[in-house]
């Protein structure tokens, strides 16, 4: 979990939860789905999120992508991650798309 192990909610890596990104963290995540704000609440990512999880799908989470120049403003992003390399990412977006996420990629998220 590198350095954010700190921020995981559970400590069994078949079922760990990330709440949010790491604060100040530069990383990389696998985009699952995101969805605009103006259509879409919070609550609509989170369970996008839950259903992820159930399919276990690792190191879940929501953030806001206003919040990071990195990505488009605007969006519910849910996410798989951190992760420390694009390729470690590339890898984990892989085996993602073969658990029901055949759209999901990854990038690089900085604060």
């Amino acid at each position: 979990l590198s350095d954010w192990s700190s921020d995981v909610c559970s400590s069994d890596l078949d079922t760990v939860v990330v709440d949010d990104w790491p604060p100040g963290q530069t990383g990389w995540a696998v985009i699952l789905s995101s969805k605009s704000q103006s259509q879409f609440q919070e609550a609509d990512a989170d369970a996008i999120a839950d259903e992820a999880m159930a399919a276990g799908v690792p190191l879940v989470g929501v953030l806001d992508s206003s919040q990071f120049p990195s990505l488009n403003p605007g969006y519910w992003a849910v996410f798989s991650g951190p992760y420390a390399s694009e390729a470690e990412a590339e890898a984990a977006a892989t085996t993602i798309r073969g658990q029901g996420y055949p759209d999901a990629y990854p990038r690089e998220v900085q604060p």
